[in-house]
């Protein structure tokens, strides 16, 4: 079987083949999964079918590892579609850090040149060539948060600070939220914010 390995640019210098991928300053996605398929609208309402979970295991599992109310998650839409009820603040969580520290090595990957631009012409230049440097560049969990929509927001967040001998402090945003600037259906997009 033959390995396809995805980059945003490949080098060769002498015979060797180096795999690069690029990010600005901004921030990167780093995952994009499926619709969220327990969560839709019936009848005018936003509504959480739990005979749907189990339709799409990857996002059952990070709506798992975070322990999201679904029907907090379905209220909150309802209250920005309707423009009622409270905002909501960020609240720590509690989460199966190893599964998400492990889904996030898995997202970043390895076998490649993380090059992220830094600032005025600077760019940082990480290898992620194995296994263990995915897991290094993941780190320590240090706090996680969680932020349901309401009537200022359509998105469901998590934020993840994770301190790494790869990348330093860092955060990662987890996204629950409609992609193409709609409602619904939702989709899911985790992203390296710093």
């Amino acid at each position: 079987m033959e390995i396809i390995t995805i980059t945003d640019m490949d080098i060769k210098y002498g015979k060797k083949l180096y795999h690069i991928s690029l990010k600005n300053k901004a921030g990167s996605g780093i995952y994009s999964g499926k619709n969220v398929p327990f969560i839709y609208e019936k009848d005018g309402k936003v509504i959480y079918d739990p005979s749907k979970k189990g339709n799409a295991p990857g996002i059952d599992l990070l709506f798992d590892i975070f322990n999201i109310d679904e029907n907090k998650l379905a209220q909150g839409l309802n209250d920005f579609k309707n423009q009622t009820g409270k905002v909501d603040d960020w609240t720590p969580v509690n989460i199966d850090t190893d599964k998400f520290k492990k889904l996030l090595a898995s997202s970043l990957g390895y076998g490649y040149y993380y090059v992220r631009e830094k600032g005025k012409g600077d760019v940082k230049v990480i290898p992620l060539l194995t296994a263990e440097d995915a897991m290094d560049a993941v780190g320590t969990i240090k706090s996680t948060e969680i932020k349901y929509p309401g009537p200022n927001t359509k998105q469901l967040t998590m934020k993840i600070d994770t301190n790494s001998p790869t990348f330093g402090t860092s955060q990662y945003q987890v996204a629950v939220r409609n992609t193409a600037g709609g409602f619904l259906p939702l989709s899911l997009r985790i992203s390296k914010v710093k």
